[in-house]
C-alpha cells in the first residue's frame, strides 16, 4: 500500500509539472514581449544610450534587495496563492507601462513591479522544487526552460511582425492579457502548493551570511551569475548595436533565433546532467560563449557575423540555463531550500546588474567593440571555476 501510494505521489507530480509548464509557456510570452522592446522602452525617457544601463541596474538592485526581504513571506506562504497574487499585480502594472508617460511614475513603478517579480520568481521555482521527484529535477528543469524558450521565441516574433507599428507601450498592453491568460490556467490547476515552515528566518543580514559561507553554494551562485550576465549582453547591447545600422524590425527576429538552440537543446542536456553529472557540462557551457564573444572583438565591423555568432553561443548556454538551477537544489538540504531559495535567485539580478553596468562603463570610456572583450575574459573565468564544482549525478541518488 506503502509503495503504491508512493507511485500515485509521483504520478501527481508528473502532472503539477505539466500543468506548471503551460502556466510558465503563457507567461514567459508576456516576459518575453516586455523584454524584446524593455530597452527601447527606457531609451524613450532618456537621452543617451548609456543610461539605459545604468537605469536598469537601479531596477536590478531593487531586486536583489526584495530577494531577501521576502524570505519570511516565502517560508510561511502558500507558494500557490503567493505566485497567483503577484501574478496579478504584475498585470496590473504592465497596464500601467502602456498609459505611462512621466519618468518618475516610470521610476515609481517598475521598482514596485522589481519587489512583485522577486515575489513571484521566488514562489514558481519552489513550486517546481517540490513538484518534482528528486531523480526528475534537471529533467523537468529543462522541460520548463524549453516552453520557456519556445515562448521567448514567440514573444520578439509577435513584437517584430505585429506589435513594433503599434508603438512600443502597446507591447506592454498586449504583455498584460498574455499573464492574465495565464492566471486564469494557473487558478484552474491543482498544483501541490509546496509546504510552509514555522520556523521563520526574518534576519536579512543572518540569511545573506548563511547563504555564502558554504563554499558549493557560492559557486552555484556565481554560475548562475555567469548565466543572466550572458542575456544582458543579448538583451540589452546586442539591441542598441542593431538599430545602429539595421531597422528596428530585425530587433525582434534576432531574438526569436538566438532562443531556437535552447529550444531544441535545453531538454536533452538536462536528461545529460541527470545521468553524468555538471561539471564538464558547465565548462562547455561558458567556453562556447567565450570563444564567440572573442570571435565578436575580432569581426566586429560585420554586424551580421556578431548575429550568428551570438545565436551559436546559445548552444552553450542551453547547457547551463536549467541545469544550474537544478544543480543549487541537488546541492541544497531540503529544509534550506525555501530559506536559501530566495538569495539564490539574486544571482539572476546580479548577473542582469553587472552586465548592465559592464556595458555602461564600457560604452562611456571606450568603443562599443570592447564589450565583447570584457564577456570573453568573464566567461573564461566561469569555465575554470566550473571545474572545481562538487560533481552531482542525479540517477544514483533515492526519489
Amino acid at each position: 500500500m506503502e509503495h503504491k501510494l508512493h507511485g500515485l505521489s509521483l504520478i501527481k507530480k508528473g502532472y503539477s509539472i505539466k500543468k506548471l509548464g503551460a502556466v510558465i509557456f503563457f507567461s514567459t510570452i508576456a516576459f518575453a514581449l516586455a523584454s524584446t522592446v524593455w530597452a527601447l522602452y527606457i531609451r524613450s525617457f532618456l537621452p543617451n544610450d548609456a543610461i539605459v544601463g545604468l537605469v536598469s541596474s537601479f531596477f536590478i538592485l531593487i531586486s536583489i534587495i526584495s530577494y531577501f526581504l521576502i524570505i519570511p513571506l516565502v517560508e510561511s506562504s502558500d507558494k500557490y496563492r503567493l505566485l497567483i497574487g503577484s501574478s496579478i499585480m504584475i498585470v496590473v502594472g504592465y497596464f500601467l507601462y502602456s498609459i505611462t508617460h512621466s519618468f518618475i511614475l516610470f521610476l515609481i513603478l517598475a521598482s514596485i513591479m522589481a519587489f512583485l517579480g522577486a515575489i513571484r520568481a521566488s514562489a514558481l521555482g519552489l513550486l517546481v522544487r517540490s513538484n518534482s521527484k528528486k531523480k526528475a529535477l534537471s529533467k523537468n528543469e529543462g522541460f520548463i526552460y524549453t516552453l520557456a524558450n519556445v515562448s521567448s521565441l514567440i514573444g520578439p516574433l509577435l513584437v517584430s511582425f505585429l506589435l513594433f507599428e503599434a508603438g512600443l507601450k502597446n507591447v506592454f498592453l498586449v504583455a498584460s492579457l498574455f499573464l492574465l491568460f495565464s492566471v486564469l490556467l494557473l487558478k484552474f490547476s491543482k498544483i501541490n502548493p509546496g509546504e510552509k515552515r514555522k520556523s521563520l528566518h526574518k534576519k536579512v543580514l543572518i540569511n545573506f551570511l548563511g547563504f555564502f559561507k558554504d563554499k558549493h553554494r557560492v559557486k552555484a551562485y556565481f554560475l548562475r551569475v555567469g548565466v543572466t550576465f550572458w542575456w544582458s549582453l543579448v538583451y540589452i547591447y546586442i539591441p542598441l548595436l542593431m538599430i545602429k545600422t539595421l531597422k528596428i524590425f530585425w530587433v525582434g527576429i534576432f531574438l526569436a533565433v538566438v532562443t531556437i538552440p535552447l529550444i531544441f537543446l535545453e531538454y536533452p542536456f538536462g536528461k545529460l546532467a541527470s545521468k553524468r553529472g555538471y561539471r564538464k557540462l558547465f565548462f562547455m557551457g561558458f567556453l562556447i560563449p567565450a570563444i564567440f564573444s572573442l570571435l565578436c572583438f575580432l569581426f566586429y565591423q560585420n554586424i551580421y557575423f556578431i548575429l550568428a555568432s551570438i545565436t551559436l553561443a546559445s548552444i552553450g548556454l542551453a547547457m547551463l540555463e536549467a541545469n544550474t538551477e537544478a544543480y543549487f537544489f541537488d546541492i541544497t538540504k531540503g529544509k534550506e531550500e525555501q530559506r536559501y531559495y530566495p538569495p539564490y535567485n539574486t544571482s539572476i539580478d546580479a548577473g542582469h546588474m553587472i552586465g548592465r553596468l559592464a556595458g555602461f562603463l564600457v560604452l562611456f570610456l571606450f568603443p562599443f567593440k570592447y564589450i565583447f572583450l570584457v564577456y570573453f575574459g568573464v566567461n573564461i573565468f566561469l569555465a575554470i571555476l566550473s571545474l572545481s564544482i562538487k560533481e552531482v549525478i542525479e540517477q544514483k541518488k533515492k526519489n
